[in-house]
């Protein structure tokens, strides 16, 4: 299992997504906690914010708070992205994608 999530409903919302990443991240809890802690490193969520997360708040379940961090990261993620313009003609050949 992993955290491939199908996107392709239109105009999700943040509150789906979350509902979405909390089921998959509480099954990956439960059943490969080594495999969650290592996309959890690959997607550079800090490990102060996971460790934080492993000890909710009352009322909040560890997989809504990686849910949250997972969810966060991402964006901050994507705007990066938006936000850096690359010279595609300085990527060596065989190197671009």
């Amino acid at each position: 299992m992993n955290l491939e999530i199908d996107l392709s409903t239109p105009n999700i919302t943040d509150e789906e997504l979350l509902a979405v990443l909390t089921v998959r991240i509480e099954n990956m809890l439960e059943q490969e906690t080594d495999m969650l802690l290592s996309l959890l490193y690959r997607l550079d969520v800090e490990e102060k914010a996971i460790l934080k997360a492993l000890q909710p708040e009352i009322g909040e379940t560890a997989a809504s708070s990686l849910a949250k961090l997972v969810l966060k990261r991402q964006k901050q993620r994507w705007e990066i992205k938006k936000s850096t313009e690359v010279d595609h003609n300085d990527i060596p050949k065989g190197w671009e994608w």
